[in-house]
C-alpha cells in the first residue's frame, strides 16, 4: 500500500484481486444504491452472493429498485468486511442488470444456501 501524505486522496488505496475476493466471499451483506426518478439516492441492505466476480441479489420485479435499475442501470454497491476482516472495506460502481425469471433466483438462492449467508 502506498504511503499517503494527503489523506483526502483515497484512490491510492487499492485492493488486490485476492483481497477483493476474500472480502466479497466473507462479507455478510451489502448496500445496493440507485437513484429515484428525481435523482435522489436510495440504498437498501441486502444479503448477496459473490459469483464469478459479480454481486448477485434477488428481489421481486415489482420493487421500486427493479423499476429504477431498468430505467437507469448505474448502481453502486458498498460492502464492509469490518466485522470479519479488520482491513476490509470496498465500494464499487458498475452498471446494474435486472435478470428476470427463475434461473437467476435459483442461482442466488442455491448459492446462498450452500454458503450459509446468514452465518458468514
Amino acid at each position: 500500500m502506498s504511503k499517503a501524505t494527503d489523506h483526502e486522496i483515497v484512490s491510492i488505496y487499492r485492493h488486490s484481486d485476492e483481497q477483493i475476493d476474500a472480502l466479497m466471499t466473507r462479507a455478510p451483506e451489502c448496500v445496493l444504491m440507485w437513484a429515484t426518478k428525481d435523482g435522489w439516492p436510495v440504498g437498501v441492505v441486502h444479503s448477496f452472493v459473490w459469483h464469478e466476480g459479480r454481486v448477485w441479489l434477488t428481489f421481486a420485479a415489482h420493487r421500486h429498485r427493479a423499476v429504477a435499475i431498468r430505467r437507469d442501470p448505474r448502481v453502486s454497491v458498498t460492502v464492509s468486511g469490518r466485522s470479519r476482516m479488520p482491513a476490509g472495506r470496498g465500494h464499487g460502481q458498475r452498471p446494474g442488470r435486472v435478470h428476470r425469471g427463475q434461473r437467476c433466483q435459483r442461482l442466488v438462492l442455491s448459492r446462498a444456501g450452500k454458503e450459509g449467508l446468514a452465518g458468514r
